[in-house]
């Protein structure tokens, strides 16, 4: 059985308790390995004790306090990080660089317990989840150039040093790949993998009356159409534009049901977020609940008629887009990146990103909530669409990768 080594940033945790897009894929895949059990993930996360609690059989997570520099199941780290210093400090120099390879640079802490993760499981795939900020290189003698990938979740174009030290990628779409194969100079394969949604845990169906009274505890009517947003609240995502549109449709029986924040679950809050807060508030047509775990979503999208991603920026992919078709909701997304490659004209309303992007997003609306057949029509069409991303077919396409 292979050992797959999942690298994410050490920002949150997984499981994905504490949201991020990229931590629930990687969960999704943990759980769908608790069923097949092809493999053996092993997962370096930042330390939560409540997740810690959360056991699987055929994956491990290693944990680690970055406020610490410790961890519960490598005991022995901060006295090997010790030593690694010590050793680094009194020898790296430039004899010991005529020994060892002349252009590698000591390992950061990050990826020093990577390394002794990796050594401690006798790991023979490494993919580096997002990881950009170092060349992790020494991957290469461990396990091979040919086992050892970088996981593209978004464009990137800059001149990264792991660009130059991984052969191999994964991208979640077309126009990622495109993004970082343009000034990639070392061979390799890019591989487009597709991302996923828990499909069927969204396709709740709520019988009228019991959607009616949830409708109602929020002040929505049963004849109001109520639009979601559910995202990070950080310009990029269009929510100046999508707040403008609310503006223009106050005298409108149409409601926003904004779910999301700017870091997740973290307990952070942006210049941006106080800035818009008086503009959500001055506006009783938009109801703002905040960070909301993802097990508790699918309720919530349930309760919605039509989805909105104004996306001001150049999307990846669409995970909340799967999310939404799963839902039957009809969507109404801007022409971004990757986003295209999950979504089609039978499923969502495209929209350019320019100028007038907050009018059309009010015409989209309108049209929409003048259209019911045409808001049944797209429904049906995405539940059928978000079927080729479910995450069974995911970890499926996964595990053939190598």
């Amino acid at each position: 059985m292979k050992k797959i080594l999942l690298l994410p940033s050490l920002n949150l945790p997984i499981p994905a308790i504490g949201g991020g897009a990229v931590e629930q894929l990687l969960t999704f895949l943990l759980e769908t390995n608790e069923q097949y059990g092809k493999v053996r993930f092993v997962v370096v996360s930042k330390l939560d004790e409540k997740a810690r609690t959360i056991k699987y059989k055929h994956s491990k997570i290693y944990y680690f306090d970055t406020n610490n520099d410790r961890s519960p199941e490598l005991p022995l780290f901060r006295t090997a990080w010790t030593f690694y210093r010590f050793f680094c400090k009194v020898f790296y120099n430039r004899i010991s660089t005529k020994i060892f390879k002349p252009k590698r640079l000591p390992m950061g802490i990050n990826e020093f317990f990577s390394y002794c993760v990796a050594k401690n499981e006798k790991i023979d795939i490494v993919i580096l989840e997002g990881r950009y900020e170092t060349p992790y290189d020494f991957f290469n003698d461990m396990v091979g150039s040919e086992n050892l990938y970088h996981h593209i979740h978004g464009e990137r174009t800059e001149d990264l040093a792991v660009r130059k030290t991984i052969n191999n990628s994964i991208s979640i779409s077309t126009f990622v790949k495109n993004s970082w194969v343009i000034n990639k100079t070392i061979p390799g394969k890019n591989i487009v993998l597709p991302n996923c949604a828990d499909v069927e845990k969204f396709d709740v169906q709520l019988d009228t009356d019991a959607r009616n009274k949830a409708r109602s505890e929020l002040g929505v009517s049963a004849d109001e159409l109520l639009i979601l947003y559910c995202g990070r609240i950080i310009p990029e995502k269009g929510i100046r534009e999508l707040l403008d549109a609310m503006e223009e449709l106050r005298d409108k029986p149409i409601k926003l049901l904004m779910i999301g924040s700017s870091g997740f679950s973290l307990k952070t809050k942006t210049d941006f977020e106080t800035e818009i807060a008086n503009q959500i508030k001055s506006n009783p047509a938009i109801i703002q609940l905040g960070y909301i775990p993802n097990n508790e979503l699918p309720t919530w999208f349930s309760l919605c008629d039509v989805q909105v991603i104004p996306t001001t920026c150049q999307e990846g992919a669409g995970i909340v887009a799967i999310e939404g078709m799963s839902a039957g909701l009809p969507l109404i997304t801007t022409i971004s990146g990757g986003m295209v490659e999950y979504v089609n004209d039978e499923v969502a309303i495209q929209l350019p990103i320019d100028e007038n992007l907050s009018q059309n997003i009010v015409r989209a609306v309108l049209k929409l909530y003048h259209s019911p057949e045409m808001r049944r029509e797209m429904s049906n069409a995405g539940k059928e669409n978000s079927h080729k991303y479910s995450k069974e077919d995911y970890y499926k396409n996964f595990i053939q990768l190598f």
